[in-house]
């Protein structure tokens, strides 16, 4: 059985806010701080016999694992977690490819729509009213 308050406060204590803590699959989150759409938290509930919660807060660069103390733990729930937090790593990695290939389609369509910076464009006017001569590159972009 779950103490759904106890994982509530651990999640929090870990900085993430969750409204609704779902099982089975990883689920993102913001954490303190987040603005806007950012979801800078995750985590991955697992309930089966002995419940085990594994969290990450990516703007703290922490992260860490509820594990549910309803019953003493055997030599067998300690591989069986090892196996889930196993799981969990994959599944964020597996998380972490695809965020990543949705950023490279994102920065490219970015990259494509900017042009060269010119003098008479705004980065131009800025660089220009600074002294500093416009760049002979198509790698900075406006």
């Amino acid at each position: 059985m779950i103490d759904y308050t106890k994982l509530h406060n651990a999640l929090a204590e870990g900085g993430l806010i969750v409204d609704t803590i779902t099982a089975g699959r990883m689920q993102r989150c913001k954490v303190h701080g987040d603005k806007g759409g950012k979801k800078s938290g995750s985590y991955r509930l697992f309930d089966d016999e002995l419940p085990l919660c594994l969290w990450w807060n990516w703007k703290t660069a922490t992260f860490g694992a509820w594990v549910s103390d309803a019953r003493p733990q055997t030599p067998a729930d300690r591989t069986r977690q090892r196996e889930l937090i196993e799981q969990a790593r994959r599944e964020r990695h597996q998380q972490q490819l695809a965020q990543w290939a949705e950023n490279r389609v994102t920065l490219s369509r970015l990259f494509d729509a900017a042009g060269a910076i010119t003098d008479a464009c705004p980065a131009g006017i800025y660089l220009d009213r600074r002294g500093l001569s416009i760049p002979n590159s198509d790698a900075l972009r406006f």
